[in-house]
């Protein structure tokens, strides 16, 4: 089996000495969709949620408290951005001093979706963390579990992901991992993060070899003993609009077929991931600093990465 190539260059912190390790962890942004997705597809098949159940048989109480017309949105419309829920939350902070997370997330989903959808559910895309967030919730109403504890059960522990956590990565005020950084002028070392109820949709870190050994994952195709086959078919499925299960799907002639790929930013870090299953294939870039240019300088580096591998 193919051991990934990982390369790393850089400083953990701008103006201080450490370098950056290929060990170092790196912040996910919103490529965690797709590991949450993932997690979704593991409480499909032990037969606890079901893609198409609505809301209102899920998440009853909730759906009692928000715009009707969310009744019926279900786990496949919100894991695809096609639910018609708003991009994000009215405030990501709100009850944040409250340390029990599936509380302070049902907080949010009721304060951000009084009104009615801007479209109705299952018309159009419409990309949404706040509806990976709503899906969360769904997951935690028939489990009595939050989507922390569900990754580590479901994700993290069955695919030895042994590095990945939650939020910023290292210890607050140390260098012994590699910060984030925003620019003004000059790049500026942080290490914020989205609120934490935005988990779902984005506060993943790991290493980049667990990143790669999660590309491995839809590389090999399906396990059956940790996904069924039609489940890890569901993930890839493209469900209008070229977005799957917490991928896009497109075509590229370098893949000889369908490629799998999402981008992450926190606005401090960036990242972004291909997967070509037909040629065997994966490759990212990740960086711990984010300004106007980032995406289009990553997207030269898996150009660059792609044609040095195919000669």
């Amino acid at each position: 089996e193919d051991s990934p190539l990982v390369v790393a260059s850089g400083v953990r912190k701008q103006g201080d000495s450490p370098a950056v390790t290929d060990a170092d962890l790196i912040h996910l942004g919103s490529c965690t969709k797709a590991l949450t997705a993932v997690m979704m597809a593991r409480l499909v098949d032990q037969g606890k949620l079901t893609w198409d159940q609505p809301l209102e048989t899920l998440a009853p109480l909730l759906s009692k408290k928000i715009s009707r017309d969310y009744s019926t949105v279900t786990l496949r419309q919100l894991l695809s951005h096609r639910g018609g829920v708003p991009a994000n939350a009215k405030n990501w902070w709100l009850n944040s001093q409250n340390k029990d997370i599936l509380r302070v997330r049902t907080l949010i989903a009721i304060d951000s979706l009084k009104q009615a959808p801007q479209h109705p559910v299952g018309t159009k895309y419409l990309y949404s963390n706040l509806g990976y967030m709503l899906a969360s919730l769904m997951a935690a109403e028939v489990t009595k579990k939050s989507w922390e504890e569900l990754m580590r059960e479901h994700v993290f522990e069955p695919l030895q992901l042994t590095t990945a956590g939650f939020g910023p990565p290292g210890k607050k005020g140390e260098v012994e991992q590699p910060w984030g950084h925003t620019f003004d002028g000059v790049w500026k070392p942080n290490q914020q993060d989205n609120s934490p109820a935005l988990g779902p949709a984005g506060t993943v870190h790991l290493s980049g070899r667990d990143w790669a050994k999660f590309a491995q994952f839809f590389l090999r195709g399906n396990n059956s003993d940790y996904l069924s086959a039609t489940q890890f078919e569901q993930l890839s499925a493209v469900q209008g609009d070229s977005y799957a299960l917490g991928w896009i799907v497109t075509e590229r002639p370098w893949a000889q077929g369908s490629a799998l790929t999402h981008a992450g930013s926190n606005t401090s870090w960036y990242c972004t991931i291909w997967i070509a299953p037909k040629i065997q294939r994966a490759y990212y870039v990740a960086t711990n600093g984010a300004k106007d240019d980032t995406p289009k300088i990553c997207d030269q580096w898996i150009g660059d990465l792609i044609r040095w591998d195919q000669q």
